[in-house]
Order: C-alpha cells, then sequence, then structure tokens
C-alpha cells in the first residue's frame, strides 16, 4: 500500500515538473508535505521521523505567514520499560523571503499548541514557540523541493497532577510544495 502512494506521488510530481504554468512572481500561496528527522532533547528519548503539512501565501514580495502541522511518535525505552513519547505540533508562522542572490530563502517564527501524549497516562496541549529557517528549489514555476529546520521550544504542562517538564526540539526537515 505504501509503496502504491509512493508511486502514485511520483508521477504527479513528474508531470508537474514538466508542466509550464504562471510564472514564480506570480506564484504566492502554496500547499506541501514534510518529513524528516525530529531530535527532542527530553529525558531518555532519542532522534525520529516527524512528517507533516505545510501551508501558506507570501503576501507581499517578502512577507509571508503560514500554517503547520508536524508529528513524530516512538516508543522509547525508559529505565528498561517501553513507553510512548508522541507529539504534534499545530501552530501559525510569519516568515521574511529573501529576494536576490539569497532567492529561495526563508526564516520566521512559528507559535502554536502542541499534544504531548507520553505512555498511556500522560495527555496534554502545552503552548511552542521556535525558529524555522528553509530553502526552496523551485523545478518549475509550480513545484519546489526544499530543506527546512526549525528549533521549537515545548513549554512545561501537567495533567491529572503529573507534570511534564518543558522540551525543544531540532527538525530537519525536506518539503514538497506546490504554488499557485
Amino acid at each position: 500500500m505504501k509503496t502504491k502512494w509512493i508511486l502514485i506521488l511520483a508521477a504527479v510530481g513528474g508531470m508537474l515538473a514538466m508542466t509550464s504554468t504562471p510564472a514564480l512572481a506570480q506564484a504566492k500561496g502554496y500547499v506541501g508535505a514534510t518529513a524528516g528527522l525530529s531530535v527532542p532533547n527530553y529525558d531518555d528519548t532519542s532522534s525520529r521521523l516527524a512528517f507533516g503539512v505545510i501551508g501558506g501565501a507570501r503576501l507581499d514580495g517578502e512577507l509571508g505567514f503560514g500554517a503547520y502541522f508536524l508529528t513524530s511518535s516512538k516508543e522509547e525505552d525508559v529505565s528498561g520499560t517501553k513507553v510512548d513519547f508522541n507529539y504534534a505540533l499545530y501552530g501559525i508562522e510569519g516568515s521574511f523571503h529573501f529576494e536576490g542572490v539569497a532567492d529561495g530563502a526563508y526564516i520566521g517564527l512559528r507559535v502554536g499548541t502542541t499534544k504531548l501524549d507520553v505512555g498511556t497516562t500522560f495527555n496534554s496541549s502545552p503552548t511552542h514557540f521556535g525558529l524555522v529557517f528553509g530553502y526552496d528549489k523551485f523545478l518549475n514555476d509550480n513545484f519546489s523541493l526544499g530543506v527546512e529546520g526549525s528549533w521549537m521550544s515545548i513549554e512545561e504542562s501537567s495533567d491529572s497532577g503529573l507534570k511534564a517538564e518543558g522540551f525543544q526540539a531540532l527538525n530537519f526537515n525536506l518539503a514538497a510544495k506546490f504554488w499557485f
């Protein structure tokens, strides 16, 4: 089943790479997918796969506004016991898109809510904030592949008398975006 979806996405990407549509200067909005590595610094956790969706628009030249969803799940070994440590980041971002020599590069600020699940007994929704930076390489007028890095700070939270310390996560992702 996974192979079927990968082949469909590759075919759609190939068709988009062959098409010629409005010039990049006119392409202001985007939707896309992102996947890569997330490295939380919470005790007894390790690097893991993260993936999600992104969308937004360049408002006027260099300024942009968007939204994102990034999720990561992994079973961790805590003192010999297997415990799920899962988090999902939902939020909005403001960004500055460079032009000229650095065309395609951007930097921004993110803020949102985290869905944090640890084991079977702890669920909370702390806030988070952070920085994002990246580069989009346009393969044609409507499709780009890029890299994205972010540092996110997840706030301390509590649930039913239990408390989870705040932590940070570094994310290193690849992003595919459709521009319109």
